[in-house]
């Protein structure tokens, strides 16, 4: 049976039953928040539950003592076990071992107890005592392994022994007296495979509409997929691609398969698909990363494997040859992933095409140089397997059809597959598609393959890369076998290579030694000289006031008082005034100054004494000795090595007597200074035991108290938390046992002390719970230390006292949380689960209190989830507990409620993998189901809400949509489904006079909520359903929710299309509401209908027209582009003559409207202007749905081409200037691109043409942006080609060439005028487009660009696109100085294409004038704005620089490096690398210079780091 609980996500992730505490969902929500874990909204507003992530984990969390506790045993499991035991006790009756004799029959003992002890009921005990019982019997049903002889494991029989003289070789040969067993390796190998499950993930890639979710589904055999789920009518699309995961445990035949799904939506939908592959590799990159991450733990018994081991790439499938898209993509990812391409919908073509159509694309992968996967062989494989292998290898690229439907076929068999008008196409009929080779590729033969490979080869050779990128070196010599002759001879060579060097280093250090003596006789001599000056010039300055004042004395006049001292120092007046800017709120650039001023400081060796001083001196201010505080914390954290380590205790002395000084407050100031000392403890290992220490300075004086505590909290947070303190890993892990596991017990003995003192104040109390909770957090206070202490009781006495009540259950939480390894904690669960039932009644007492309920209703929630598994085994002892969380779901406070869905959810997981579900749990699960559809009902008030309430509100509705998915998946859909059809006809039965809105809009969304699990083939509920739509009453917002059902049943109706008349009736008539939500979810839900729908719909075309032309005009845009789409997705299912004619009668329509205008004598108004672009974007959207009818146009659509740009010609021509006309334009012609294909040839050069001059005249960035897509899509170089334009031939590829260079040249002219009117930062829109222009130019037609006049200026208009903060552009135009500086006529061809010494001699000539300025933006944007994720690049161009120009780059890095500023890289980071690229280039080791970038990189990122986290005062 498979048993499949999915969720979608934007990672890779997958429910188990236990999850490190830093990435499950949290308990509790916090501070009025609806879900700490995230949520993705799907199109129609529904909410997809995140699980938690595991692709990253702390290096604290390494320390959890937390293992993944055991799954509950199914029924199969106990079977198995029961059969195993029979056959034990069978096999040992005729079998007799005498020393073994005793312990096999205690074995046996044991395991007829455990199979007695699981058939005796526990209804009839108290909770405790049936606490006490089911210990017993949960803990003794573990599962025993049986040999082949018979034996219990752990019952081996002995050897027979000799002895050993010592005149005997110690390697003894024995010959073997029987049995022994190691023969059984292969079977405990396959038991431990199958007991611990198997792990695979696949990625889809595709562009929408492939079939990528339907074949998925159909190669499980399961629905991974939920049903589409529709977009909100206001819903803006996505710009970029996402990466959602979906993640289900599957089980066949007793085998667990983990799968995981990477979907892609949104890959190659959009406009402008450059890039779109960037964030897949980017996804998978963070999975090895992850992976990595894993490996390196100390801890690495836990490593998730999340990696991509398969990517099934979908084609389109046109049947030509690849495009562009597609290979770039496989190019980019084929050295990541095992790439397996398939031809998707294949039943669209032929044999004879498909045949034809992968032999084009085998040839095309061929010609990238890219690697697909080819299933392994092996040796001494038999003829049968080869010949599979090869038949397998025959099919790829695979054609498939998939399809997760039964269908008929005419001899009356059942299949799954698709019904046409001309046949059934079997899914599973090899003679129809190639499905079948593709599963059993994937998953029947060589799915073990597919993760070995992955893990052998492909994360091999990433990792290598990764070690290397980051200086991790490696001599492969000590894996070679080497004539040890010739390695001796290595090893005297390098002895002899070493002592000289050994030497060198003693005369180099004997000459430094010396330097530094005559340096520091000479400091001394200037020092005695600067002194000796100062006292003359102190006794000048005296002698002269001594003068003045006898002066006055001699001329009668008083002598002026002194002023009394402010108890500032003179040298601290520029620190006080920089302070001082962050209060006064002056403007942004003295903030900066000031700001800057101070983390300099910061980062000062005098920083320490300077703030020594200002925390003892009473006078100044709070807010400077609060950032005297923090530099210390900071400086701790960083700059320790500054301090000499004689010098260490005197400073955290200081910071001790500081803490005491401040023990009134204020408390910001405490808490940095226990940061400090913290971080000092962590790194001074001299300090033997700081705990103590801090106990003996602070813990004995009832004032002091409070620090200490404070202390304690803070210190396994900073241990397990500051990841930036400069110690090795063994270190810390030195420390950690010295800080914190040898004081665990101690520091639960003072808690509990401190806890029982008499007159102890509620503050210190709620810091003694706050201490108790960080330590048992850091994994090292025990669950039975803590419950042996009188810390537990007090836990639970103090919920009565309002004061402590939060900290008491924070407390409460941790201590149930980490009681999740039931088998290990059963005392002490023993001890917890009847106190936390006994605070149910107390919600019923405290009802009023919200605060109160949200606290029970944690504790609760964290106990159903922990114990979960023990919940469904006792249920008569546990269910108390769901009780308890029931009442909680149905509080009427709106943040209470979602702190138990996780709950309800986790507990549907479980319930679903049992064979049947008790009827307590069915009647939770019903009552949770009306409490939702009661919490969904909008207030009587609504109209009063805010905008924020509002939408507030309608979140929150989504989430509890979720829980009825929960409540579907454990009672069934149509139960559900006829539930909440009940309480709608109740509700009318009642009539209109008593009758609210609310009453039925509330139940609707519910309807709406769980058509995510309805059955496409269901004639139960769904039809009750639908028939009661049209019987709803006419108020707007029950109109509105029953809109939004119809567009989420719409692949129901699909399978029963005799509703489609009715539904499309009700749709029309949402369109005559003046009420605007009503009127988009009309144009929705009727989107929807037409998509899912589409074949049905064929007949319905001129109505839809009709209805355009008729009630267009009443429609708002947003409507109107709705109805636009949904008749595309008509159009694109009826037959290719006949859709031809349908596009190009609606395409009349609009640009009819657009040719009157453009040819009108008078100016247009912006009315007509604005329908005129309204126009523009319907058509845009229905050749975005309907794409391409293929290279071979039909009849009707022969000569559109021509006659559509002649009208979108005129219209540019007149309104071009207008910004609106600009864009909706090209983004049609964008899409007209891919339309027309190659039967836009002729009209490309005019397009060019007319995109040159608009841009000169308007300096519009789309113009551009068309243009590089035209010369993208048809600029083949020199390649000329003769085509019939309007009686005449003409060669294309010449013409377009012709106003390729036009637009490069004017357009460059055009950009470099913007830039001198406008910062480049002002223009990233033009830039972005210019320069991915000159990417196509250059790609495409080399000899344009490198021999034009334009290129200088080109090149010198693109370093200024290195200077914008957006990461296209920066990316853009290094990808266009990588190609520049490493394009292949700068080699050493010594025959080189006859252009390629032209192009050399331009692009030397500009790097000799340039380059010094290019290496200047490089450098200063790589070590400050630049995106991390172009480091590759720049080192490629900076290597290329070295290697080409490395004596002029070594002339240029002195004065670049000299104007860096050194807050963003330290100057001994850039002497360094001067250094090291100085040696490398001389050396001609040019890969050094990659490392050299990289340090200075890593080196920069993190002195940012610091300056963005070191200053807290701002």
């Amino acid at each position: 049976m498979t048993h499949v609980k999915d969720c979608i996500t934007d990672d890779s992730t997958r429910f188990l039953p236990y999850t490190p505490r830093h990435k499950r969902i949290p308990r509790s929500l916090g501070s009025g928040a609806f879900m700490k874990n995230e949520t993705l909204r799907g199109i129609d507003g529904k909410i997809w539950r995140k699980g938690p992530s595991l692709l990253g984990e702390s290096f604290a969390s390494r320390r959890r003592r937390n293992r993944m506790p055991k799954s509950a045993k199914t029924a199969e499991h106990q079977k198995i076990w029961n059969v195993l035991v029979d056959r034990a006790i069978n096999g040992l009756k005729n079998f007799s071992w005498t020393t073994e004799q005793p312990k096999l029959a205690m074995d046996i003992g044991c395991a007829t107890v455990a199979k007695q002890n699981q058939r005796e009921p526990t209804s009839s005990l108290s909770p405790v005592a049936a606490v006490g019982k089911m210990s017993t019997s949960y803990t003794s049903s573990r599962n025993g392994d049986t040999s082949h002889n018979g034996l219990l494991n752990g019952s081996s029989p002995s050897l027979a022994t000799t002895n050993q003289t010592a005149g005997l070789s110690p390697v003894i040969r024995k010959k073997l007296m029987g049995y022994v067993g190691f023969a059984n390796l292969p079977n405990q190998v396959h038991r431990k495979s199958v007991r611990k499950g198997f792990q695979f993930t696949a990625m889809v890639v595709g562009e929408s509409g492939l079939g990528k979710s339907t074949l998925i589904n159909t190669l499980f055999n399961t629905t991974l997929y939920p049903p589409k789920e529709p977009q909100p009518p206001a819903a803006e699309r996505s710009k970029t691609v996402a990466i959602e995961s979906i993640g289900a445990d599957i089980e066949e035949n007793g085998v667990r398969l983990h799968l995981t799904v990477v979907d892609t939506p949104g890959f190659g939908d959009f406009v402008n698909n450059d890039e779109s592959w960037k964030p897949i590799v980017e996804n998978i990159e963070s999975r090895f990363d992850s992976y990595l991450e894993q490996e390196n733990r100390v801890n690495r018994t836990k490593v998730i494997d999340n990696r991509v081991h398969a990517c099934l790439y979908f084609i389109q499938p046109t049947g030509h040859s690849l495009k562009q898209i597609d290979i770039e993509f496989m190019r980019r990812l084929h050295t990541k992933v095992n790439l397996i391409p398939v031809i998707a919908k294949a039943d669209t073509l032929t044999e004879e095409e498909v045949a034809e159509f992968k032999e084009r694309i085998l040839s095309d992968i061929a010609h990238h140089n890219i690697h697909i996967f080819q299933a392994p062989t092996y040796e001494n494989e038999d003829e049968e397997t080869i010949a599979e292998h090869e038949e397998i290898a025959s099919k790829i690229p695979f054609a498939v059809v998939g399809s997760d439907k039964i269908v008929t076929t005419p001899d009356g068999r059942q299949v799954r597959g698709r019904v046409y008008p001309w046949g059934v196409v079997e899914v599973d009929n090899e003679e129809h598609c190639d499905f079948v080779k593709l599963r059993q590729m994937l998953v029947r033969t060589y799915m073990e393959e597919l993760r070995e490979y992955t893990n052998d080869v492909l994360y091999e050779n990433w990792r290598t890369e990764k070690l290397l990128s980051m200086g991790v070196a490696q001599d492969s010599s000590v894996f070679k076998e080497i004539n040890p002759a010739a390695r001796m001879q290595e090893e005297r060579i390098q002895h002899d290579a070493k002592l000289a060097k050994m030497e060198a280093e003693m005369k180099m250090v004997f000459q430094q030694k010396v330097q530094e003596k005559e340096a520091k006789l000479k400091q001394s001599e200037e020092e005695l000289y600067a002194r000796h000056k100062e006292m003359k010039d102190a006794l000048d300055k005296q002698r002269l006031d001594l003068e003045e004042k006898k002066r006055k004395i001699e001329g009668g006049r008083p002598l002026t008082p002194e002023k009394a001292s402010t108890g500032r120092k003179k040298g601290f007046l520029p620190l006080i005034s920089a302070l001082d800017v962050f209060s006064n709120a002056p403007d942004k650039a003295a903030l900066d100054r000031a700001n800057s001023w101070l983390q300099d400081f910061q980062h000062s060796p005098e920083a320490w004494a300077t703030c020594n001083v200002l925390l003892f001196t009473p006078s100044y201010s709070a807010g400077v000795k609060l950032f005297a505080a923090q530099t210390f914390r900071t400086k701790v954290t960083y700059d320790l090595q500054q301090v000499d380590q004689k010098t260490l205790p005197e400073l955290r002395d200081s910071l001790l007597s500081a803490l005491k000084m401040y023990k009134a407050g204020p408390r910001n100031i405490v808490t940095q200074l226990c940061l400090a000392i913290a971080g000092i403890a962590l790194q001074m290992p001299e300090w033997a035991n700081p705990v103590e220490t801090m106990v003996e300075a602070f813990g004995k004086n009832p004032e002091t108290v409070h620090l200490l505590l404070q202390f304690l909290v803070i210190l396994p947070e900073e241990v397990n938390g500051n990841s930036r303190i400069p110690i090795t890993d063994d270190e810390y892990r030195e420390r950690v046992d010295h800080l914190l596991t040898a004081n665990s017990k101690r520091v639960v003995d003072l808690l509990s002390m401190y806890s029982q003192a008499l007159g102890v104040s509620f503050e210190v109390q709620v810091q003694i719970f706050n201490c108790l909770r960080s330590w048992i957090m850091a994994g090292e206070v025990s669950s039975t230390d803590l419950t042996q202490s009188p810390l537990f009781a007090f836990a639970f006495e103090a919920l009565a006292s309002h004061q402590l009540f939060d900290a008491a259950v924070d407390v409460i939480c941790e201590l149930i949380h980490e009681t999740q390894e039931i088998d290990d904690n059963m005392p002490i669960i023993e001890l917890i689960v009847p106190k936390v039932i006994a605070l149910k009644p107390l919600l019923l007492e405290h009802h009023e209190d919200p605060d109160r309920i949200k606290g029970y209703a944690r504790i609760f929630t964290e106990a159903g989830e922990t114990y979960r598994v023990l919940l469904l085994h006792h249920a008569e002892t546990f269910f108390p507990i769901v009780e308890a969380i029931g009442e909680c779901s149905a509080y009427s406070d709106l943040d209470i409620v979602p702190i138990t869905f996780p709950f309800w959810m986790r507990l549907a997981q479980n319930i679903g993998k049992r064979s049947s579900v008790p009827p307590l749990f069915l009647d939770a699960y019903r009552s949770l189901m009306r409490v939702i559809i009661g919490h969904l009902h909008f207030p009587p008030d609504s109209e009063g809400l805010t905008g924020q309430e509002a939408d507030t509100f309608r979140s929150f509705r989504h989430v509890m949509g979720d829980t009825l998915k929960d409540c579907c998946f454990v009672l069934r859909t149509d139960n559900c489904l006829l539930a909440t059809y009940d309480l709608i006809t109740a509700a009318l039965s009642r009539g209109p006079e008593a009758l609210s809105w609310q009453e039925i809009e509330a139940p609707l969304f519910a309807l709406r909520s769980m058509g995510a699990e309805i059955d496409p083939h269901d004639n139960n509920a769904v039809p009750k359903i639908m028939d009661l739509i049209p019987l709803l009453p006419d108020h707007p917002r029950v109109r509105y929710a029953a809109l939004l059902i119809i567009s989420r049943y719409t692949e129901w109706i699909n399978m029963h299309p005799d509703y489609i008349p009715f539904q499309l009736q009700y749709i029309s008539s949402g369109f005559d509401t003046l009420d605007a939500e009503v009127s988009a979810a009309a144009g929705q839900a009727l989107k929807y209908l037409c998509q899912d729908c589409k074949q049905h719909l064929v007949d319905f075309l001129p109505t839809l027209h009709s209805f355009l032309t008729t009630s267009g005009s009443k429609l708002s845009q947003d409507d109107k582009r709705q109805v636009y789409e949904a008749i595309a997705h008509v159009i694109s299912a009826i037959p290719m003559e006949r859709a031809a004619e349908s596009l190009r009668a609606f395409s009349l329509d609009i640009l009819s409207n657009i040719h009157t205008i453009s040819t009108q004598p008078t100016t247009a108004t912006q009315e007509e202007i604005g329908n005129s672009n309204n126009g523009l974007e319907n058509l845009e959207i229905m050749l975005h749905v309907i794409r391409s009818f293929g290279e071979e146009l039909p009849t009707s659509c022969q000569s559109t081409c021509q006659q559509a740009w002649l009208v979108l010609d005129a219209f540019l021509s007149k309104y071009g200037s207008n910004y609106e006309v600009t864009e909706r334009t090209t983004r049609v012609l964008r899409h007209g691109i891919t339309f027309f294909g190659k039967a836009a040839l002729p009209v490309a050069s005019a397009v060019v043409g007319r995109m040159s001059v608009a841009f000169e005249n308007t300096g519009y960035s789309s113009y551009l942006w068309i243009a590089g897509k035209i010369i993208d899509s048809f600029g083949n170089g020199d390649e000329r080609k003769l085509v019939w334009v309007e009686g005449e031939t003409v060669e294309v590829y010449e013409t377009l060439r012709e106003a390729s260079r036009v637009l490069f040249e004017q357009s460059t002219a055009k950009v470099v005028s913007l830039l001198r009117l406008k910062s480049p930062r002002d223009l990233p829109d033009v830039l972005e487009d210019y320069v991915q222009m000159l990417l196509k130019l250059v790609d495409k037609c080399p000899d344009i660009f490198f021999q034009s006049s334009a290129f200088p200026l080109a090149f010198r208009a693109t370093m200024a696109a290195l200077t914008v903060v957006h990461t296209d552009v920066v990316f853009a135009a290094l990808d266009l100085f990588r190609y520049i500086l490493t394009h292949n006529c700068l080699e050493n061809n010594p025959s080189p294409p006859p252009k390629f010494p032209s192009y050399a001699t331009a692009i030397n000539g500009v790097v000799q004038k340039e380059g010094y300025e290019l290496v200047g933006y490089l450098l200063a944007g790589f070590i400050s704005d630049f995106p991390e994720d172009s480091t590759s690049t720049v080192v490629s161009i900076v290597r290329a620089i070295a290697f080409k120009w490395g004596h002029e780059l070594l002339t240029w890095l002195p004065t670049i490096l000299g104007q860096l500023p050194s807050t963003a890289a330290p100057n001994e980071a850039k002497t360094r690398f001067l250094n090291d690229v100085t040696s490398a280039i001389k050396a001609k080791e040019y890969d050094k210079v990659k490392y050299a970038i990289l340090e200075l990189n890593r080196v920069s990122r993190k002195t940012r780091e610091r300056r963005q986290n070191a200053l807290g005062v701002v």
